[in-house]
């Protein structure tokens, strides 16, 4: 059937006011014979009319629209962030006074052997990180720092020693490659691979190569000690709120997960007020909020705005730690689990492999596994597939495109076809790439003249003869030969949705599918039965990322970003 599994779309997102003036639509061009269409803006058309459906949801998050770090401290931060939250809200930014890295710096002197070891340090979650321009760097303290980070960092000392915290202070700030690899260098030769990466971070994958990260100290109390000081106390309070307040958060903060070294209390980052202030799931419900331009996505280069007042997301992860999908196997008896980062935890399953090479700024948002069980694929924003096991590589993205041409929006989500010769996948506007037996069919941007959408499409689903399309406000798109068997605007009869939609998969019965929210409300219609949600059970300390229903009985799964999975039966 080619999607009776999890279906992914994180969509930290703000639907606005509420529903827009909803325009029936169902999309049929069985005959279109196109391979692939670049994505492209594209108008959003919700569809009315629904079966059975149920679901509750708690309110949107602002996200990333266009902007660098400010400066500023607004009034209010909204509460404590997950430590995923805390991790994503840098990780996602477009860091002004900083490019990537043309090439990857030397660590060792042999090829083979840096290899290695930034495959292992890749393993852990480090990722590569983007260059100071040397330049705009200001001295502070006896180091350098980016002018914002430099700005923010006064009033950060000001505030502690007002607090009763005396004596915080700079010990290192931006760092080059060759710095970096002397450190790096002295841990590895002392300790080994192991413990050095738990340490350290690989040249070319520092936070501190930015300008944006900081090492403190209190008085004598610096590295691991500073986690003891009484500044530290101060600054971590209340999901280290003082520190929110100035625009920095823990580099590395406990309980993220994979994400490089073990957690370094002596470490900051700064990422900027607006970027704090839309970093958790669904931001805050003041609406004081909305106005704020966020940062953009470090993976959407340009920016895309939707017609809603606030920020919209792309339905994009922010960070390599965050959950993304959660997939049944094609018998039912187990499951997988994927992050951004690309790493697969097998439950049942079979362990194919893991830990793609990506690009910066490229993460991964879908796993979709071959009828065998045997293998999968993994699906990244950049339009790039990996595949694993018995999975075979139909082509990706920069196969169409022409040379030297990036998608100009993010793949968002991607569905394998019953046969496992192929799969389709979507971008944020609707644009559909089809490979192997994966027919396009057509696509957001071919039919609907290039207007911008109301919402992302944040998901596709196939079934015998076409697919669906899902945007984040619950409205679906039909394209093919398949039925439509209902939308959220069609239940919700033009009230409010507050949470956005996370994501789509087609029931194991034909004739129906799930939608899933990013409060955990389910939203079932045809032939997919309601089983249970996690709708209005109040705000969730982290997101609801996909569902995945079992092709074997009556039951699904949902999984969060931090890869907590909750059955229903």
């Amino acid at each position: 059937m080619g999607g009776p599994r999890g279906r992914r779309a994180l969509v930290h997102a703000a639907l606005g006011a509420g529903l827009s003036a909803l325009v029936v639509m169902t999309v049929t061009v069985g005959d279109t014979s196109a391979a692939a269409e670049p994505a492209a803006p594209a108008a959003a058309a919700t569809v009315a009319s629904a079966s059975a459906a149920t679901a509750t949801a708690v309110e949107p998050a602002e996200s990333p629209a266009a902007a660098t770090p400010s400066a500023a401290a607004p009034a209010a931060l909204g509460g404590p962030l997950t430590p995923a939250e805390l991790v994503a809200a840098f990780d996602r930014l477009v860091l002004p006074g900083t490019s990537d890295p043309a090439a990857l710096p030397p660590i060792t002197g042999d090829g083979a052997t840096d290899a290695a070891i930034r495959a292992a340090g890749e393993a852990r979650g480090y990722r590569v990180r983007a260059v100071a321009d040397v330049g705009r760097l200001v001295p502070v303290g006896g180091v350098l720092l980016q002018p914002e980070a430099a700005a923010a960092w006064g009033r950060v000392q000001s505030a502690a020693a007002a607090a009763g915290h005396g004596g915080l202070r700079l010990v290192s700030g931006y760092r080059s490659a060759g710095d970096q690899a002397a450190i790096f260098g002295r841990y590895l030769a002392s300790w080994g691979l192991d413990r050095a990466l738990g340490r350290a971070a690989v040249p070319g994958y520092s936070k501190h190569h930015t300008g944006f990260a900081v090492d403190i100290a209190q008085g004598g109390l610096g590295g691991p000690a500073f986690g003891l000081s009484p500044a530290y106390a101060w600054l971590a309070a209340d999901g280290f709120a003082n520190a929110r307040q100035h625009g920095f958060l823990p580099s590395y903060p406990p309980g993220a997960g994979p994400q490089g070294p073990d957690a370094e209390p002596w470490e900051l980052v700064y990422a900027g007020t607006e970027a704090i202030r839309c970093a958790g799931p669904y931001a805050t419900a003041d609406p004081s909020c909305l106005p704020v331009r966020c940062p953009r996505l470090a993976a959407t280069p340009v920016p895309f705005r939707f017609r809603q007042p606030d920020c919209t997301s792309l339905g994009v992860p922010l960070s390599p730690v965050e959950t993304v999908d959660v997939d049944h196997t094609p018998s039912g008896r187990g499951y997988w689990v994927t992050t951004a980062g690309g790493v697969v935890r097998a439950t049942n399953a079979r362990h194919a492999g893991h830990g793609p090479t990506l690009r910066a700024g490229e993460l991964v948002v879908a796993l979709e596994p071959t009828p065998t069980e045997r293998g999968y694929w993994l699906f990244t924003t950049a339009g790039r597939v990996f595949p694993y096991g018995d999975a075979r590589h139909r082509g990706d993205v920069t196969t169409v495109l022409p040379p030297g041409q990036a998608l100009r929006l993010p793949i968002v989500d991607a569905v394998a076809t019953a046969s496992g010769r192929g799969y389709l996948m979507v971008a944020t506007d609707g644009g559909v790439f089809g490979f192997g037996d994966g027919r396009f069919q057509g696509s957001l941007p071919g039919v609907l003249g290039g207007r911008l959408p109301d919402a992302a499409v944040v998901g596709i689903a196939m079934a015998p003869g076409g697919y669906w399309l899902v945007g984040a406000d619950g409205g679906i798109f039909t394209f093919g030969r398949i039925g439509f068997h209902g939308s959220v605007p069609g239940v919700l009869g033009g009230r409010r949705l507050d949470a956005p939609v996370a994501g789509m998969v087609a029931s194991p019965a034909a004739g129906g599918y799930f939608l899933v929210g990013a409060d955990g409300g389910v939203f079932t219609f045809g032939a997919a039965p309601f089983l249970g949600s996690l709708g209005g059970t109040g705000p969730r300390k982290s997101p609801i990322a996909a569902l995945s229903p079992s092709p074997r009985d009556r039951s699904y799964l949902l999984v969060d970003a931090v890869g907590t999975t909750r059955a229903f039966r």
